[in-house]
């Protein structure tokens, strides 16, 4: 009822352009890798909105511009004791777009991060338990912006026949803290959404 999606049968593929530069050192039996990089993307594709009718929004795909990022990112794995391995992911970048929606030009930017932890136990040679949690900054779009999240993942695996068949139970945002705002705006709207599951 308030909500009308289209597609674009014109749209354009994204074309990205990725160059790193990487250190990976061995500690024992620990791992740290640093990475440097910059990615550009032409022809970005992102939702778009814009007024359908009075209280209904029109929501489609389009080719945006281009964006930017410049950034590190690390990655450490560590096993504290036989049975716990931890993997803790982490990125920090500088983020730009720039383009036009609706023949109205824009140009946003945000320094973004986002960290992750994966924490893998063995309970037995066929049993394994994971633990998961992660952090997303806040980020601008063509549109608007997107708030920070912050999920707690669950996930239980058991090998039923060794390498052929495994069981996995999983349960996402233990915490129900994976809640999400969105807000975008063009000449002649305001739309604020949230979202939660």
């Amino acid at each position: 009822a308030n909500t009308v999606h289209i597609g674009d049968p014109s749209l354009k593929p994204e074309l990205i352009d990725s160059y790193e530069l990487g250190v990976e050192t061995f500690l024992g039996k620990a791992s740290f890798s640093n990475d440097l990089y910059y990615r550009f993307t032409q022809d970005k594709i992102e939702d778009i909105n814009s007024v359908y009718a009075e209280n209904v929004t029109l929501t489609s795909v389009a080719n945006v511009g281009n964006d930017y990022s410049l950034g590190y990112e690390f990655d450490l794995m560590v096993n504290p004791i036989k049975a716990w391995e931890i993997n803790l992911m982490g990125s920090l970048y500088d983020y730009k777009i720039s383009g036009a929606v609706s023949n109205q030009s824009f140009a946003r930017e945000s320094l973004d991060w986002s960290i992750k932890c994966n924490n893998t136990f063995t309970l037995t040679r066929t049993t394994e338990v994971q633990l998961n949690t992660r952090y997303h900054s806040p980020s601008v779009t063509a549109q608007g912006k997107w708030g920070g999240f912050f999920t707690t993942d669950l996930a239980v695996k058991q090998d039923l026949i060794a390498k052929t068949l495994s069981l996995t139970l999983q349960a996402n945002d233990l915490l129900s803290t994976g809640r999400r705002e969105f807000t975008s705006q063009g000449a002649d709207f305001y739309d604020h959404n949230y979202y939660y599951r």
